[in-house]
């Protein structure tokens, strides 16, 4: 994030910016690592990210097994047409 601020600790991006935070985890428990998600956003809050979206697959060891979660795929097409902004 070191590249996003100026000499004067400001955000070098324009406000108004969109993210999709994707966050794999091995563990198949999803109360796991939990906290992560909300402390990268405060950061992308403050650089002016308005729109943050969170896509997270749990159990996942090897890229492939993505496949086999279609909640994941689901919930990556949604945010897909809510950051294009509609039905596709």
């Amino acid at each position: 994030f070191y590249s996003y601020i100026d000499a004067n600790f400001q955000s070098r991006l324009q406000p108004g910016k969109k993210s999709v935070f994707i966050l794999t985890q091995a563990s198949p428990d999803e109360t796991e690592y939990q906290n992560i998600y909300p402390r990268v956003e405060i950061w992308l809050k403050f650089f002016g990210f308005t729109e943050n979206y969170l896509l997270r697959a749990s159990g996942v060891r090897d890229m492939e097994e993505v496949d086999n979660k279609p909640e994941v795929l689901r919930q990556a097409e949604e945010i897909g047409r809510q950051i294009v902004g509609g039905e596709q």
